[in-house]
C-alpha cells in the first residue's frame, strides 16, 4: 500500500514537472519579454539643474544627454567614466571623450563637468554626489542605457537617500536594445545576462 502511494506521488511530481516545463516552453517569449522589461525604467521628466550621463555602455548615452541639454532640460551636463586602456595613446578617460563629443555638438566647455576614474555604477553615484554638493544642485536627470537604468535607479536612490536632491531617470530613447527581442542577438544576451549578475552582486554588497 505504501509502495503504491509513493509510486502515485512520484507520478504526480513527474506530471507536474512536465506540465510546468511545457508551460514555460509554450510561453517562453512572454517570460523573456518580462525579463527585459524589468530592467527598463523611466520617471517623469522635467527641467533639472544638471544632466548626468553615466559612462560606459554605448555612445548612445552621450548623444541622448546632448539632446536633452539642447532642449534646455538643464544648464549643466555631467559625464562620468573610467580610464580607457588604449595602446599607443596617452591616458584618456571615457568622460573626457564624452566631453569632446559634447563640445563638437556645440555645448560650451563651461557647461560641462567631468567625473574621472569611476569604475562602476556605484562609483558614479558616490562621485556625482560630491559634485552635487560642490555645485549645490537640487535636481538631476540620470541618463543611461535602457537595460542599465533600473540598477542605476536603485543605486542612486540609496546613495541619495538622506538627500533632498530630486532624481529623474531617463533611458536612451533610440536605443538598439528592445525588451521585446533582446534574446535574438548575442549583444542583447550578453547585456541582459551581465545586468542580472551585477544585480545579484550589488545586492550582496549592499549597494542597492
Amino acid at each position: 500500500m505504501i509502495f503504491l502511494e509513493k509510486k502515485t506521488l512520484r507520478k504526480r511530481i513527474i506530471f507536474f514537472i512536465i506540465f510546468f516545463l511545457t508551460f514555460l516552453l509554450i510561453n517562453y517569449k512572454f517570460w523573456l519579454i518580462q525579463i527585459g522589461k524589468y530592467l527598463v525604467f523611466q520617471t517623469a521628466l522635467k527641467p533639472a539643474d544638471a544632466i548626468v550621463v553615466l559612462g560606459g555602455g554605448e555612445k548612445e548615452r552621450v548623444f541622448q544627454g546632448i539632446k536633452l541639454f539642447k532642449k534646455k532640460y538643464a544648464k549643466k551636463i555631467i559625464f562620468t567614466g573610467e580610464k580607457l586602456e588604449v595602446p599607443s595613446l596617452e591616458e584618456v578617460h571615457w568622460a573626457q571623450l564624452s566631453k569632446k563629443e559634447a563640445m563638437l555638438n556645440g555645448i560650451e566647455e563651461r557647461d560641462i563637468i567631468i567625473v574621472l576614474d569611476s569604475l562602476s555604477t556605484y562609483d558614479d553615484a558616490l562621485l556625482v554626489k560630491k559634485v552635487v554638493k560642490k555645485y549645490e544642485f537640487k535636481s538631476l536627470i540620470i541618463v543611461t542605457d535602457p537595460y542599465h537604468v533600473k540598477r542605476a535607479f536603485f543605486v542612486f536612490k540609496k546613495r541619495f537617500k538622506k538627500s533632498t536632491v530630486t532624481l529623474m531617470f531617463y533611458p536612451v530613447q533610440d536605443s538598439w536594445f528592445s525588451a521585446n527581442d533582446w534574446w535574438t542577438s548575442e549583444k542583447g544576451l550578453v547585456r541582459v545576462n551581465n545586468e542580472y549578475i551585477k544585480f545579484i552582486y550589488y545586492l550582496c554588497k549592499g549597494y542597492i
